[in-house]
């Protein structure tokens, strides 16, 4: 009995042991991974991205599981012009993203994403991914602007406008969407439309709508 009771005793010590040095280990290995990821973060925010790169990735080649760094990663690699490898990294952080605010996160990394596409040219997957955007997160008013513009290109006035009617429904302090919606209503000949769009425009210092505010609104 005693002797089983010294082996169930010099057992537990080991156990503790080992437990205290995989802490030890794990510890050591963060503070290295948060001092390596870090330093990358400084060198991209002095524009040195090909040295940044590579910190960045040796800090995710320790502990690829905070997927928001892929997306760090994937800035690092857009001014780098490595648009492909770049979106791949969105890829990743809408695949790995978790947590109770998933869909609105997941909605920002395929409009992200979206961006990395219209760059690369392939502006039928940008479009597929400012669509995914809004079924992740029906009040991002920014995807509805961007997906506007889409329809506009392809000569879809009609979905355009209900679009950026919707994108001002959820964000009615975006000069950019007024100054589209505004043109867009001009345009199809709704000039009461595009009154009420200029002039708030012109009610927040845009200058240059009061020329045609002055001859077409009264």
């Amino acid at each position: 009995m005693l002797i089983q009771s010294i082996s169930k005793s010099k057992a537990k010590i080991v156990i503790s042991l080992l437990l205290m040095l995989l802490w030890v280990s794990y510890t050591a290995k963060s503070q290295d991974y948060e001092k390596i990821f870090r330093k990358g973060v400084n060198l991209y925010k002095e524009n040195k991205f090909k040295e940044a790169l590579i910190y960045i990735d040796s800090s995710l080649n320790i502990d690829s599981s905070a997927y928001q760094r892929y997306s760090l990663r994937s800035d690092i690699k857009i001014s780098l012009g490595m648009l492909k490898s770049a979106a791949e990294d969105m890829t990743r952080c809408i695949e790995k993203c978790d947590g109770p605010n998933r869909m609105s996160h997941v909605s920002d990394y395929y409009m992200k994403r979206a961006e990395i596409y219209s760059l690369d040219k392939n502006q039928n997957q940008a479009f597929l991914d400012i669509h995914k955007s809004i079924e992740f997160n029906p009040k991002n008013w920014k995807a509805y602007t961007i997906r506007s513009s889409y329809y506009l290109n392809g000569g879809n006035l009609y979905n355009a406008m209900l679009d950026l009617d919707k994108s001002i429904s959820i964000n009615d302090n975006e000069a950019n969407t007024y100054v589209i919606r505004g043109e867009l209503r001009a345009e199809t000949g709704d000039i009461s439309g595009a009154c009420k769009d200029f002039r708030k425009l012109a009610g927040w210092g845009f200058d240059e709508y009061n020329q045609w505010l002055s001859e077409n609104c009264k």
